[in-house]
């Protein structure tokens, strides 16, 4: 025993060891926490833009168009991207909490579920305050391919031959029985309307409000115009669908 203490010692004082200083394991393990906490916002900061992204969606459009959903449907494709990411902060946070000094000693099944209450208690929190919102925003701006994929109301607002039209009010006509849009793909239109035309509350018939329109396609002999015509039944605003319908307001002045 005393050959191995005298061995160990020389050893130490011929190759020159030092001890490690206890402030590299304090900033060591700082630095995991840290790590962990920065994997957690973004894994609250995914989750809370999966809940943007498909509340987005009007899902009654999709049963009115015979459209039949399924996770693997274009649409998805983004909130799909955030999922998996969602998963990989998620997995990678597991792992950080784990290298922790007493991380061993935690059950998987604990940390897992901990993990899920948080990611889903903040990622609605982020998304009812409208963060996930900004996020979203700011990831469109910096990319157009993005901006292209994740527009999933636009496109599905963006279908006049089945009768949804979206985009901007561009002026109310002369006549109170039309106005101007232009769509999400900027092409011009001419929006009709009559007595019977259904306003949700919400939804204002001024310029520069941006609207969704249920109605039909006028077709034309010439479709080659800059403008074309559609012919609205209902009017919603852009942000939801009202909680009931009622006529016009201020259509037949």
């Amino acid at each position: 025993m005393k050959d191995v203490i005298k061995e160990t010692l020389e050893k130490i004082k011929k190759e020159e060891i030092k001890p490690i200083s206890r402030w590299f394991f304090l900033a060591k393990n700082m630095f995991t926490w840290l790590t962990f906490l920065c994997l957690v916002v973004l894994g609250i900061i995914s989750f809370s833009l999966i809940l943007f992204l498909v509340s987005q969606l009007d899902w009654e459009i999709c049963s009115q168009m015979g459209i039949k959903l399924h996770w693997l449907s274009p649409v998805f494709y983004i909130p799909l991207l955030w999922l998996i990411l969602s998963i990989f902060f998620a997995l990678l946070a597991f792992w950080e909490i784990r290298k922790t000094k007493k991380g061993y000693r935690y059950n998987s099944a604990v940390i897992v579920l901990i993990l899920a209450t948080i990611f889903s208690v903040f990622g609605f929190f982020f998304y009812f305050s409208k963060e996930s919102e900004r996020v979203h925003h700011v990831f469109s701006g910096q990319s157009v391919p993005y901006k292209k994929m994740s527009e999933l109301k636009e496109r599905q607002w963006s279908q006049p031959e089945l009768g949804f039209l979206g985009g901007i009010i561009l002026q109310i006509g002369d006549k109170n029985s039309q106005f101007k849009l232009l769509d999400f793909e900027e092409h011009s239109w001419v929006i009709n309307y009559d007595d019977n035309l259904v306003v949700m509350p919400g939804a204002l018939l001024l310029p520069n409000e941006k609207i969704k329109i249920l109605g039909q396609k006028i077709e034309t002999e010439n479709e080659k115009t800059e403008e074309s015509l559609f012919q609205a039944r209902e009017i919603r605003p852009w942000e939801g669908r009202g909680p009931e319908s009622r006529n016009c307001p201020g259509c037949e002045k």
